[in-house]
C-alpha cells in the first residue's frame, strides 16, 4: 500500500471518528463531508443533508432538508455570509442559501449544469461558486447574478478560489490558473499553464505570494499581482 493511499484512509477514519463523536447529532457520514465552523456552530455538508451542530458537544440544531430527498446530496463545504446565510452547493447542480439559525431555505440558484464539488467563497456581499461545468458563478446575497455571464473555463472546477479584497485566484483541472476581478469577472492575468491539474485551493501570503500545488507533484510560488 502506497503512502498516499495510507494517508487517505487515515484521513477518512479520522473524519468518521470525529463525526461519530458528535453526541446527539443524529446522523452518520456516508461520504467525505465538507465542514465549516463559526464561533458556536459547525455546518456539515454530507450525504443527503446540510447539518448545523453545536460546536460544544455536537448536538444537532437543524438539518436541511428535514427528510432526505431523492437526487439531493451535498459534498462541498458550506460558506457563511455576513447576513447569516449558509451557502451550500449540491450534487443536484443547485446552490442553496439557508438561514443559519433555523435552516430554512432563503433561495436556490439553479443555473449550473453539473455538480458542486468545491465549496463557495464569500467576499463581503458577493458569493463565488465554482462548478464542475467549468463555470465560476458570481451571485449577490439574494442569489442574483453579479456578472453578465459566469467566468467560463475549458474543464471542471474542483477547487475553491483563493481571494483577496478585489481578486479571485482560480485553479482548474485544465492545468490553468486564472486571476479574475471579483467585481466584474474580467481577467487580471492568465490563464497561466502550470502543467498539472489543480484540485486544491491556493494559499496567498501576506506579502503577495501565491502558493499552488498541482498533480505533477509541483509546488509553485507566483507573484499574485502578475502571475
Amino acid at each position: 500500500m502506497t503512502f498516499k493511499k495510507s494517508l487517505f484512509i487515515l484521513l477518512l477514519l479520522l473524519t468518521a471518528g470525529l463525526l461519530s463523536a458528535c453526541s446527539g447529532s443524529g446522523f452518520a457520514s456516508t461520504s467525505w463531508p465538507g465542514i465549516t465552523a463559526s464561533e458556536d456552530r459547525v455546518y456539515v455538508a454530507s450525504g443527503n443533508h446540510v447539518y448545523s451542530l453545536q460546536a460544544a458537544g455536537g448536538a444537532l440544531i437543524w438539518r436541511y432538508p428535514a427528510a432526505a430527498e431523492r437526487g439531493v446530496s451535498f459534498f462541498a463545504a458550506p460558506a457563511l455570509t455576513p447576513d447569516s446565510q449558509v451557502i451550500a452547493g449540491g450534487y443536484d447542480r443547485k446552490l442553496y442559501s439557508l438561514d443559519a439559525q433555523s435552516g430554512a431555505s432563503n433561495w436556490v440558484f439553479e443555473e449550473a449544469t453539473n455538480h458542486y464539488i468545491a465549496g463557495p467563497v464569500v467576499i463581503e456581499n458577493s458569493i463565488f461558486a465554482p462548478n464542475s461545468d467549468g463555470n465560476l458563478y458570481a451571485v449577490d446575497l439574494a442569489g442574483k447574478a453579479l456578472w453578465p455571464a459566469p467566468y467560463q473555463t475549458s474543464q471542471a472546477l474542483w477547487a475553491a478560489p483563493t481571494v483577496n479584497a478585489t481578486t479571485l485566484y482560480l485553479p482548474g483541472l485544465n492545468h490553468q490558473l486564472f486571476a479574475i476581478q471579483a467585481a466584474t469577472g474580467k481577467v487580471v492575468w492568465g490563464p497561466l499553464d502550470l502543467d498539472g491539474a489543480m484540485v486544491g485551493t491556493p494559499a496567498l501570503s501576506e506579502d503577495g505570494i501565491l502558493y499552488v500545488g498541482t498533480f505533477e507533484n509541483d509546488l509553485r510560488a507566483l507573484r499574485a499581482g502578475t502571475g
